[in-house]
């Protein structure tokens, strides 16, 4: 899904016609080139760079992927980025995203996390993980805001 997203948002706002996989652009700073890989961990591999995970919480065997995309931007300079809409607090994920994960590692001593309230914000936590909570809400506005914005240039 969320090729189709980049390819339908480069379409309407751009009148671009993205093809291909991979898709390559030509930018400013140089040509980026954009894997749509397999969510399946024993396929998605060989590859380095960013990595971005949509829709993590409905992935069947997360933590395996994660090791590999852990490896994919084992880098400094690359970043591993995941989203999704929450599935179940059974789900591999739950425990990274609360940041139980980390705080299991450090049984006598526990990092406050931010609220809830902070991560609608965003917010950099202990674990060096920057999460923010994205309302339904505020994605509305926000897309209401940039459409009125396009409209007037």
């Amino acid at each position: 899904m969320f090729r189709s997203y980049i390819v339908a948002l480069a379409k309407e706002k751009f009148n671009i016609d993205l093809k291909g996989n991979p898709l390559v652009l030509n930018t400013a700073k140089g040509q980026a080139t954009l894997y749509f890989l397999s969510n399946n961990s024993k396929s998605a591999q060989s590859y380095s760079g960013h990595v971005y995970i949509d829709e993590c919480f409905w992935i069947q065997g997360f933590n395996e992927l994660y090791k590999v995309a852990s490896g994919m931007a084992s880098h400094k300079k690359w970043r591993r980025t995941l989203f999704s809409t929450p599935s179940a607090v059974a789900h591999q994920a739950y425990d990274l995203w609360t940041g139980e994960r980390f705080q299991k590692r450090f049984k006598a001593k526990r990092a406050a996390f931010p609220s809830s309230k902070e991560l609608r914000k965003g917010a950099l936590c202990p674990d060096t993980f920057y999460r923010k909570v994205i309302t339904l809400e505020a994605v509305s506005y926000t897309h209401l805001r940039a459409h009125e914005t396009l409209a007037n240039l």
